[in-house]
C-alpha cells in the first residue's frame, strides 16, 4: 500500500498524503481524478480554469456530464450567433453587389463543407487532452507548430479588434440614438470589458455562459427577422454588374465566408480537452458540426436580409451611421415611423443592446485561445497563469478596436476577414494533407507526455515550406483593396475575384507532400510504437 500511497502523491501533488491514506486504489480516482488532471489545476470548485498547455491524461477528466453533443453544439452555435456574423452577411449584397438568393446559395454551401474539417479537429480533444495548436507538434512538426502559433496569435487578436467589437460598437452607439447615445471608442471598452471577465474564468463558465448567451441571441435575431417583414422594404434584389463581375463577386464573397469558418479549424480541440475519454467521437464531431452549420448559415442569412432591405428611410441611416444604423433602423420603430409604440421602441432599443453585446460569446473563445497560444510560445511563459495573457489580449484589443470602428467598417472588416483565412487555409490544408496522405487517419503514434520533447517530434520543414511557398500564391489570388494579384485581375470583371483560397488549399496538398516526403527520408516521422 505504501508503494501506492507514494505514487499517488506523487500523481497528485496537492494532495496531503495522510489524505491518500484514506482510499483505496478505486477511490483514489474517483476522488481526485475529476479535479487534479494537472499539476496546474482547476480552483475554487472547477469554476476558474487555470489550466494550460500540458496534456489532459486522465481517463475521466473534468468533465463527467454524458452530453457531449449538447454540450459541443451549444459552445459552437451560440458563439456563431452574435452581430458579427450579422455583418459578415450584410457584404454580399452591400460590398459585392449580390442579390439575396445568391447570397443564400454560397453561405449554405459554404458552412456546410468548411464546418467539417473544424467538427473534425475537435475530435482530436479528447481523445489526447492536448490543445489543438500542441497537437499540431506531432502533426506538422515542432518548428511549423511554432510558426503557426505566431499567426494564431494575430488571428485572435485580429477577429477580437479588427472584426468583432467594431461591428457591435457600431451598433451600441446608435443605442437611444441622439445626445444620449454611447460613443464608439466607449462601446468598444464596455465589449472588451465584459469579454476579458467571462473569458478570465475558462472553458466551464464559458459554456455556461454560452448557453444563456444563444438564448437570448436568438431573441434578438428572431426579433430583427419580425422587423425586417414588418419593415416592407425587404427585396431579393437584382445582382449587379454582367455575368463576368458577378462571378467575380461572388469568389470574393466566398474567400469572406471561408474566412471565418474555417478560421475555427485552429481553435477545434481547444475546447473539448476536459471530455471524458470514452466519450463517442461522432457526437461530438456531428455537435460541432452542426452548431457552426446552422448558426453560421442562419445568421449570414438574417444579415444579409437586413442589407436587401437598404430602401428608403433605412438607407439614409445606413448612408449616415452603417453598419450600426441598419440594425438601429431595422429595429427602433421611432427610426422610420412616426406612429409607434414608445414601449415598444424601449425594448427594441434593449433588444439592440444585447445584440451588440452578443459579440461577447464569440470573444471569449478567442481570448481564451490566445492565452494558450502565448503560453506555448516559449517554456518559459508557462509560468505565468492564463489570466495573465487575457489582460494582453484586452489591452491590445481595446487600442486597435477603437482605431478600427473609426475607418471604412465594411472595407477594413473585409480584407482583415481574409487576411486571417488565408492562414487559417493553409493550416487546415497542410495539416489535412498529413493526417490523411501520411498517417492515413491514424494518430496512435501520439503520445501526448512527449508535447515538449523536441526528440520525439517531427521538424516540420516540409509544413514550413509549404506555408511559405504559398505566399506568393496567395498575393496574385487575392483581391483586397490594397491589392489585387494578377490572378485575382483575370478571375471576373473589372473588379476581378479573390481566388487565393482556392489556390492555396490545392496548392498546400501538391507542396507539402513532395517536400514531406523528402523530409522524412533526411529525419523519419514518428510512427506507433508497440508497448
Amino acid at each position: 500500500m505504501s508503494t501506492n500511497i507514494n505514487n499517488a502523491v506523487a500523481e497528485y501533488p496537492h494532495v496531503d498524503k495522510n489524505d491518500v491514506d484514506k482510499f483505496s486504489d478505486n477511490e483514489l480516482d474517483d476522488k481526485f481524478d475529476s479535479s487534479s488532471f494537472t499539476s496546474s489545476n482547476l480552483t475554487s470548485k472547477n469554476f476558474i480554469d487555470n489550466h494550460g498547455i500540458t496534456p489532459i491524461t486522465k481517463a475521466s477528466s473534468i468533465q463527467k456530464n454524458n452530453y457531449p453533443f449538447f454540450t459541443s453544439f451549444v459552445l459552437w452555435f451560440s458563439s456563431n450567433s452574435s452581430v458579427p456574423i450579422v455583418s459578415m452577411g450584410t457584404l454580399g449584397p452591400i460590398l459585392f453587389g449580390l442579390n439575396f438568393k445568391v447570397c443564400c446559395i454560397l453561405i449554405i454551401l459554404t458552412n456546410f463543407f468548411c464546418a467539417i474539417p473544424v467538427a473534425y479537429f475537435a475530435t482530436f480533444g479528447k481523445q489526447f487532452g492536448l490543445r489543438q495548436l500542441i497537437l499540431s507538434r506531432f502533426i506538422n512538426g515542432y518548428y511549423c507548430a511554432r510558426m503557426f502559433l505566431v499567426f494564431q496569435l494575430i488571428a485572435c487578436i485580429g477577429w477580437v479588434a479588427g472584426v468583432n467589437v467594431p461591428a457591435a460598437a457600431n451598433c451600441l452607439a446608435m443605442v437611444n440614438a441622439g445626445d444620449h447615445s454611447i460613443p464608439k471608442w466607449a462601446s468598444c471598452i464596455i465589449i472588451l470589458a465584459v469579454s476579458f471577465v467571462v473569458s478570465f474564468f475558462g472553458v466551464n463558465f464559458l459554456q455556461r455562459f454560452e448557453l444563456v448567451s444563444s438564448v437570448l441571441n436568438y431573441v434578438c435575431v428572431f426579433a430583427l427577422i419580425a422587423r425586417i417583414k414588418l419593415s416592407g422594404e425587404f427585396s431579393v434584389g437584382e445582382n449587379t454588374g454582367d455575368s463576368k463581375t458577378i462571378a467575380g463577386n461572388c469568389l470574393s464573397y466566398l474567400a469572406i465566408l471561408i474566412s471565418f469558418n474555417i478560421a475555427w479549424a485552429s481553435y477545434g480541440s481547444d475546447y473539448t480537452i476536459y471530455m471524458n475519454k470514452k466519450t463517442n467521437s461522432w457526437r461530438i464531431a456531428f455537435g460541432v458540426f452542426l452548431g457552426l452549420f446552422i448558426s453560421l448559415s442562419f445568421v449570414t442569412i438574417v444579415g444579409a436580409a437586413c442589407a436587401s432591405c437598404i430602401h428608403g428611410k433605412i438607407a439614409d441611416s445606413y448612408s449616415i451611421h452603417g453598419f450600426g444604423g441598419l440594425l438601429y433602423a431595422i429595429l427602433i420603430p421611432s427610426a422610420t415611423e412616426t406612429n409607434f409604440n414608445s414601449h415598444l421602441n424601449i425594448f427594441m432599443n434593449i433588444l439592440l443592446t444585447w445584440l451588440s453585446l452578443s459579440v461577447i460569446s464569440i470573444n471569449i473563445p478567442n481570448f481564451y485561445s490566445f492565452s494558450i497560444c502565448c503560453q506555448a510560445i516559449h517554456k518559459f511563459f508557462e509560468r505565468f497563469e492564463r489570466q495573465w495573457y487575457t489582460l494582453i489580449a484586452f489591452i491590445i484589443s481595446v487600442g486597435i478596436s477603437i482605431a478600427a470602428v473609426e475607418t471604412s467598417f465594411k472595407t477594413f472588416m473585409s480584407d482583415m476577414m481574409d487576411g486571417i483565412g488565408y492562414f487559417a487555409i493553409l493550416f487546415t490544408f497542410i495539416t489535412l494533407s498529413e493526417i490523411i496522405v501520411f498517417r492515413r487517419f491514424d494518430l496512435s503514434f501520439i503520445n501526448p507526455e512527449d508535447y515538449d520533447t523536441k526528440s520525439k517530434l517531427p521538424v516540420g520543414l516540409a509544413g514550413i515550406a509549404a506555408f511559405v511557398l504559398n505566399i506568393p500564391l496567395v498575393a496574385m489570388g487575392m483581391n483586397q483593396s490594397y491589392w489585387i494579384g494578377y490572378i485575382a485581375r483575370k478571375c471576373g470583371g473589372a473588379g476581378g475575384g479573390d481566388v487565393a483560397m482556392e489556390i492555396t488549399g490545392a496548392c498546400s496538398f501538391l507542396i507539402y507532400i513532395p517536400f514531406r516526403y523528402f523530409e522524412n527520408k533526411w529525419r523519419p516521422y514518428p510512427v506507433k510504437t508497440d508497448d
